[in-house]
C-alpha cells in the first residue's frame, strides 16, 4: 500500500480554509492508499513535527502539499519546512521515486493566480530529485471556512469534486508531468466581492463601529 502525507501548510492549521480543503479531499483519495495528516505551523519541520510525525514524512510515497497564496508564493512557515526538508532530502527513504502533487488555494477569486506558486513548488521537487505530477489552483477560497458544514459538491463547493478527481486519478495511477488545473468556488467574482464586503461591515459593527467609518481616512 502506498503512503500518502497531506502536508497542511497553512499558519492556521486546521481552523483556515486549507483545513477544508485538506478535510474535503480525503473522501476522494484512493482507498488502496493510506494517508496522514501533518501540519507544518512551525518554523521548519523540527518546529512542526515530533519525531513520529517525521518519520511518517520521511517515509512517504507520496506528498501532497496544500497551503494557502501569500503573496503570490508560499506561507512563510511553509517556505522554511521546505528549505529544512531540501537540507535533509537523505531522510527521505524513497528518494527519487517521490511524487509530489498539491492543491493551493488563494483568496482572489481566480484560482490561476496560484500558477506561480505551483512553479516554485515544481522547481523545489526537482532540486529535491522527486517526481511532480500535478497541482490544482482554486480561487475564492476566503468564502471555505464559512462553508465548513458542507459537503464537497454542495453550495459555493459545488466546483470542488471534479478537482479532486483529476487530482486523485493522478495520485492514483502515478500520473507525472500532468497539466496543472484550476478552478474556483460556484459564484462569481462581483457577488463574491459582496460577501467580502459585507464581512467587513460585520466586522465593523462587532468592534463599535459604524458603515460610515470604513471610508475614514487617518
Amino acid at each position: 500500500m502506498k503512503r500518502m502525507v497531506i502536508l497542511n501548510g497553512s499558519p492556521r492549521g486546521s481552523k483556515g480554509a486549507t483545513g477544508v480543503v485538506v478535510n474535503d479531499m480525503q473522501s476522494f483519495i484512493p482507498e488502496d492508499i493510506s494517508v496522514d495528516v501533518l501540519e507544518l505551523m512551525g518554523d521548519g519541520i523540527s518546529e512542526s513535527l515530533d519525531s513520529e510525525q517525521q518519520q511518517k514524512l520521511y517515509e512517504a510515497d507520496i506528498l501532497m502539499f496544500t497551503f494557502p497564496l501569500y503573496v503570490d508564493i508560499f506561507p512563510a512557515n511553509l517556505l522554511y519546512c521546505a528549505r529544512e526538508m531540501e537540507a535533509n532530502k537523505d531522510k527521505f527513504v524513497k528518494g527519487g521515486d517521490i511524487k509530489v502533487y498539491a492543491f493551493v488555494n488563494c483568496g482572489l477569486h481566480e484560482g490561476y493566480q496560484a500558477a506561480l506558486a505551483i512553479d516554485i513548488l515544481k522547481n523545489w521537487t526537482v532540486r529535491m530529485g522527486f517526481s511532480f505530477g500535478m497541482a490544482v489552483g482554486f480561487g475564492g477560497s476566503g468564502a471555505l471556512p464559512q462553508a465548513r458544514k458542507l459537503p464537497a459538491g454542495g453550495g459555493l463547493k459545488s466546483n470542488m469534486p471534479q478537482l479532486f478527481e483529476k487530482l486523485m486519478d493522478a495520485v492514483e495511477h502515478d500520473k507525472t508531468d500532468q497539466e496543472n488545473i484550476y478552478g474556483n468556488i460556484s459564484i462569481s467574482r462581483e457577488e463574491y466581492q459582496q460577501s467580502s464586503e459585507a464581512g467587513w461591515r460585520i466586522l465593523a459593527e462587532r468592534n463599535g463601529l459604524e458603515e460610515k467609518d470604513l471610508d475614514r481616512r487617518f
